[in-house]
């Protein structure tokens, strides 16, 4: 579909109908605008992120800026200490005896739930079939 551009914009591609409500004069002046003001300072920072990146490739890990030394030093720059209860917060971890009541892979109750978590992380519909087989194959 052919739209109407911005003096000085070249749309390289097909642009669909759905696109083309977005892509008005207007909008294209406006991000013709952004790069013509900040490209120059976007390909400066995106080469100082290549270098830091090279760096710590090098083994040299991140550190504060020596410039903020004076906050980080200043006591006056110190939040409020932890309530007491917050002080050591710890959390105890049983297993039942019960066969398959302390692990929640094997824990009928929470199975379906593993297999929405799986599912979900690995991008998949709920239903997929490798965790149903996966946790079938523990015996839920």
């Amino acid at each position: 579909m052919a739209i109407q551009t911005a003096p000085g914009v070249q749309i390289v591609g097909a642009v669909k109908p759905e696109q083309a409500d977005v892509l008005t004069v207007p909008a294209q002046h406006f991000v013709a605008t952004l790069q013509r003001c900040f490209n120059a300072r976007r390909l400066e920072l995106l080469q100082r992120r290549d270098r830091r990146q090279q760096e710590i490739d090098a083994g040299r890990l991140p550190d504060f800026l020596p410039d903020t030394a004076a906050v980080r030093n200043d006591v006056s720059w110190r939040g409020a200490p932890p309530a007491p209860g917050l002080v050591d917060r710890r959390v105890e971890i049983t297993a039942s005896d019960a066969p398959g009541v302390g692990s929640p892979c094997l824990n009928p109750r929470t199975a379906a739930g593993w297999v929405r978590n799986a599912c979900g992380i690995a991008g998949h519909d709920p239903t997929c079939s490798v965790a149903r087989a996966a946790v079938a194959v523990r015996g839920v």
